[in-house]
């Protein structure tokens, strides 16, 4: 597989290849981690991070297809189709968690201000960083 360059857009095609899955975490004013991940059809987690992460750049990782199976799961158990597309909270300093998924022709992203959005999707993003290997390159999270 030829690893698509780094994007904005959750969904963007290169080679004919789509992520299932992203998440993108924004920083705060304090030691937030801002980093972001694609999750691709075959396993491939094609991880970015940025500041206030234990690894810093671009890394690839193969999570296995039972784990990718896992993190679909999730997202259905968390009826993440149901949740609204934006939760704002009032405050500019917390950080902003972005995440996407591609199942069976429909398409979501849903951007959250940090404590805005219902506990499901809190714990859903947290399973992201889990199943998909991301907690060992983003080290501890306050």
């Amino acid at each position: 597989m030829t690893i698509p360059e780094k994007s904005n857009s959750p969904f963007e095609t290169v080679g004919g290849i789509e992520p299932v899955i992203t998440i993108k975490r924004t920083g705060c004013n304090g030691p937030c981690p801002v980093y972001s991940a694609k999750i691709y059809r075959d396993g491939t987690v094609v991880y970015f991070g940025e500041w206030f992460v234990k690894v810093e750049g671009e890394r690839v990782l193969k999570i296995s297809l039972e784990r990718l199976d896992q993190l679909i799961r999730a997202f259905e158990g968390a009826r993440y189709f149901s949740f609204r597309r934006r939760y704002d909270a009032n405050v500019t300093c917390l950080p902003t968690t972005t995440t996407s998924l591609k199942l069976e022709g429909r398409r979501k992203k849903i951007v959250e201000n940090e404590c805005a959005g219902p506990d499901e999707l809190e714990e859903l993003e947290d399973k992201i960083d889990e199943l998909a290997g991301l907690t060992e390159l983003i080290g501890e999270r306050d």
